[in-house]
């Protein structure tokens, strides 16, 4: 009778001990996640205001980049999809959103739409861009490498069209990946502004929803 108790006892400890072993695992845990967001450039220019309509768009971004985790390219082959750091919004979105106004800064437009756009406000050029990569490396560098046209909206005739290899670096902390990305957008939009600027003046002038 005693074996029997003492087995009996034995395996009540072993029971509590599982039970409460398990009670942190069980518990809710914390929501460790960190949003980021592309930001503009601090790029003030010299140069005078130029008077067109600008399209930008479309802007084509690999759909391993369109989701909310940020990712980061650890070999040529291999992407590290992060548990905790976020976009705070689709990365498409917000990449067209930051060159819109780092060009606003760059170019001084009348105006910059979005593509698709309404005949009423037809651009002067339409930019097109092709994102191949967009992301920060485990080496530490950030890098946007593509391909960007401009064109004639009405005509769809090449302008102007150029590859982009930008990389920037990456410094240390939380949000660096994000703000050498960001510097990324502001060096394209640089680029873009100055091959605008070296086109000749628009023949066909931005339409006008207006009846005679």
């Amino acid at each position: 009778m005693n074996l029997r108790l003492n087995i009996l006892a034995i395996i009540a400890v072993a029971l509590s001990s599982a039970v409460i072993g398990c009670g942190p695992v069980l518990a809710p845990q914390p929501d460790r996640s960190k949003f980021y967001t592309l930001t503009p450039v601090d790029a003030a220019t010299s140069q005078p205001p130029l008077p067109i309509v600008l399209g930008l768009g479309p802007v084509n971004m690999p759909s391993y980049l369109d989701r909310n985790a940020v990712v980061i390219r650890t070999s040529p082959t291999e992407m590290d999809v992060s548990a905790v750091d976020r976009w705070a919004e689709p990365l498409s979105a917000n990449f067209t959103r930051t060159l819109t106004e780092d060009l606003s800064r760059t170019l001084s437009p009348k105006q910059i739409v979005q593509f698709p756009w309404f005949t009423a406000t037809l651009p002067d050029y339409q930019v097109e861009i092709y994102v191949y990569r967009f992301e920060a490396n485990s080496a530490g560098t950030a890098v946007l490498s593509g391909r960007w046209a401009i064109r004639n909206p009405v005509t769809h005739k090449t302008l102007y069209s150029s590859d982009m290899n930008i990389s920037q670096p990456v410094a240390k902390g939380d949000g660096a990946g994000a703000a050498a990305l960001s510097k990324a957008v502001g060096q394209l939009s640089t680029e873009i502004a100055a091959a605008v600027r070296e086109l000749p003046p628009p023949q066909q002038p931005a339409k006008t929803n207006q009846q005679s």
